[in-house]
């Protein structure tokens, strides 16, 4: 366990936002005790109330905080840490900090800081915004101000882009801050940047040089369940030949695509999901992508592999499913919603293992409501020009999904009853209704999952092309 250095975190506006969070998990495992402080706009990326209950700490926001500032709140959060870190650091917080700026608390918490606290700022923003010659002044200067400006990672970026400037992952700035305050508990040989798209995870290699080695402890490895893998092998030849007619049209179009189930955690091993595998999502995607599309799949925990080539965003909750799908959401054509998001998060989440208390017989979790994907995007200032949601129903079909394309304001709703025996969920089998706004309804059919993509797929390139020839 390490000494109980003081880390303070700052984030401020950026779709990374949600790494810190399990940054700041996992630093509080590791022994720090964490304070976190969130701009404005990194407040419309996380909560203020799951960083609370992760840091087990107040979090703060405010740089005018009346009951605060009684003790000149500011002077004294800035003397308490060991160690700063902003994380993300956006472009906007980054010119501020490079200009002496102290307009908010995060700004004014760097001026005030004494010389000898060492600051990490880990920039995270699009290729283009980090390649700006204004940019590259402003981080020189920070670092002549004597701060450590970390590199950032190239790779995918949640606008669509390829480049430089997605923030380090969660482990490798946890890495550098023990790194800096000379805490050999971690390991220091470890200097790749992991990949994994959500969490945190030791390296297999830590793992390895940390495990039990005694032969008392040794069991068979358990066999891992075969994923099944998506193929496109069984196609129906008239279904295939008016895919391809419409493949000149769909060529270069922006689709996103949602697929999978979402995981609310309820304390660090137990969340609350359904029983959605992603199968229906990862066809759609893999079909419009055959059509010569650019698709993005926003996936939560899926239980099917991806085909190769299509572009991947892995999420957990429905809070970054949201969070990824607007950021991702720049001239997009097309929208299809097939992903079964949660409509509930537990309102605290625990940072322990809730135990079973013998005198007890009931546990009592308060729930509130998560963000509505598919309103968001059928209301946003960058709608797509066709938006398709999905209702996973139990009864009352018709009226449930005439009821959620008025409510949504979407174009299309796919509705099926997932309470039917080898139906919807956890089947190769699925049957589609289509309620459009415009009234029309279409019943595409009981069949094969792959069978009845086709024909929402089909359905879709038809709408797009009549739509952009009105």
């Amino acid at each position: 366990m390490l000494a109980k250095n003081k880390l303070l975190i700052g984030i401020t506006g950026s779709i990374a936002a949600y790494k810190t969070v399990f940054l700041v998990r996992e630093a509080v495992k590791q022994g720090y005790d964490v304070k976190v402080v969130l701009t404005s706009a990194a407040k419309e990326f996380v909560t203020p109330l799951t960083l609370q209950a992760l840091s087990k700490n107040k979090v703060y926001s405010e740089l005018f905080d009346l009951e605060a500032e009684l003790s000149m709140g500011h002077i004294e959060l800035a003397k308490w840490a060991d160690l700063m870190l902003i994380a993300p650091a956006s472009a906007n917080t980054i010119a501020k900090l490079a200009h002496g700026e102290a307009n908010n608390l995060l700004s004014t918490l760097v001026l005030a800081k004494p010389q000898t606290t060492p600051l990490l700022i880990a920039p995270a923003m699009n290729k283009e915004m980090f390649d700006k010659v204004s940019n590259k002044e402003n981080l020189a200067k920070l670092v002549s101000y004597g701060f450590t400006v970390l590199d950032t990672d190239q790779g995918d970026q949640a606008c669509g882009d390829v480049g430089q400037g997605r923030m380090l992952e969660p482990e490798v700035l946890l890495n550098i801050v023990n790194q800096t305050l000379n805490n050999p508990t971690i390991d220091n040989n470890q200097n790749k940047t992991v990949t994994n798209a959500v969490g945190f995870c030791k390296s297999q290699k830590y793992v390895k040089e940390h495990s039990l080695t005694n032969d008392k402890f040794d069991v068979a490895p358990l066999a891992a369940k075969a994923k099944e893998t998506i193929n496109l092998s069984c196609d129906a030849e008239r279904i295939e030949k008016e895919l391809q007619q419409h493949i000149d049209n769909f060529q270069g179009k922006k689709i996103i695509v949602t697929a999978g189930p979402t995981r609310e955690m309820i304390d660090p091993v137990r969340y609350i999901t359904n029983h959605s595998s992603g199968k229906m999502g990862v066809y759609i995607a893999a079909l419009a992508q055959k059509l010569g599309a650019k698709v993005t799949l926003i996936a939560g925990p899926l239980s099917v592999e991806v085909p190769e080539g299509i572009r991947t965003i892995k999420v957990e909750s429905a809070e970054q499913m949201n969070n990824a799908v607007m950021e991702a959401l720049i001239e997009i054509d097309v929208f299809i919603g097939c992903a079964a998001v949660g409509d509930f998060r537990a309102k605290e989440i625990s940072t322990t293992k809730i135990k079973k208390a013998n005198d007890l017989d009931e546990l009592t979790i308060t729930l509130v409501k998560n963000p509505d994907i598919l309103y968001n995007v059928s209301n946003s200032t960058r709608r797509p020009k066709y938006v398709v949601g999905f209702a996973a129903e139990t009864n009352n079909i018709d009226q449930y999904a005439r009821t959620k394309i008025a409510a949504k304001g979407c174009d299309c709703i796919c509705a099926n009853d997932v309470s039917k025996e080898n139906q919807g969920w956890n089947s190769d089998f699925n049957h589609i209704v289509l309620y459009r706004r415009d009234g029309t309804i279409c019943d595409l059919g009981y069949d094969l999952k792959e069978k009845v993509a086709k024909l929402l797929v089909l359905d879709i390139a038809r709408e797009l092309y009549n739509r952009e020839r009105e």
